[in-house]
């Protein structure tokens, strides 16, 4: 079971709140910290504690949280109270799923109506990408907190970039459904995804990829580029989920069996005991 927030832990990360709309602000605050990382996945949220953390009511605190649930980023249950959503594989295979047909039709429809300036537009994100990859030796890593640093920064490059290809589709609806769809992702790639150079080297070439079919302004060739590149996302996410679970797995086969260990050296003193007791 996760541990609560406490209050001073909170305090850390969220500023205090002054101005009026306060449940939009807390909406604001909560789902940058989730997106970040500093609220983890199946992590409690306590509405009392969080009010007490920023210093605001109640009421807006909860209005906050029922808005985040819309979101898909907190899950409210009566008996578990509120957490941060864990996405799980089936949630992921769905939103990948829905990714694919979005993506496809929103770079068919860029592709008819990208324009030069656009085009280099998309041309400066995908270089701000290339920039935001660590540059490791061959053979070498990242500490796990730097890893944490990079691939927070390569999940807002990489949707910097999407975003813009939703944008230049003229399409409102689509960046609606695809901005719901962007935040379940992120928490998934934040919480599962793992070393953060070779992320980012494989989706910066796939983003080439896009970049030159749609330069192309060849509709066909833009929707091929881009359902490529979400097909491959998400067989490099589900690999990433199930390699954790495996891990997960693993830890709780050998915390059982030290637990198993532990019991058999317990009943062997024990019986020991009774003998020397009967000895006696």
């Amino acid at each position: 079971m996760s541990p609560r927030v406490a209050a001073e832990d909170l305090s850390a990360v969220l500023p205090r709140i002054e101005t009026v709309d306060l449940t939009s602000q807390i909406q604001d605050l909560v789902r940058e910290r989730i997106l970040h990382g500093d609220l983890q996945p199946d992590q409690v949220i306590s509405a009392r504690v969080l009010g007490q953390a920023l210093g605001v009511s109640m009421t807006p605190v909860r209005n906050a949280l029922d808005r985040l649930a819309g979101e898909g980023l907190v899950v409210m249950s009566p008996r578990r109270g509120t957490r941060v959503a864990a996405p799980t594989v089936e949630d992921l295979e769905e939103c990948y799923d829905l990714r694919l047909v979005l993506e496809g039709h929103a770079a068919e429809r860029a592709a008819r109506r990208l324009t030069d300036a656009e085009l280099a537009e998309l041309e400066r994100r995908w270089a701000a990408f290339g920039v935001g990859i660590p540059p490791l030796p061959p053979g070498e890593s990242l500490s796990p907190q730097a890893n944490r640093e990079a691939v927070r920064e390569l999940i807002a490059l990489d949707r910097a970039f999407h975003e813009f290809i939703i944008e230049v589709s003229g399409s409102r609806r689509l960046a609606q459904l695809y901005r719901g769809l962007e935040l379940s992702l992120a928490v998934g790639r934040l919480y599962y995804l793992g070393e953060g150079a070779y992320i980012g080297r494989t989706s910066h070439a796939q983003h080439r990829a896009m970049l030159d079919a749609l330069a192309t302004r060849d509709p066909a060739k833009a929707r091929a580029a881009a359902e490529e590149h979400v097909r491959q996302a998400r067989v490099g996410m589900l690999n990433a989920v199930r390699a954790r679970e495996q891990q997960r797995h693993e830890v709780t086969e050998a915390i059982a069996g030290t637990d198993k260990a532990i019991e058999a050296i317990e009943a062997i003193e024990a019986t020991v005991a009774a003998g020397d007791g009967a000895g006696a």
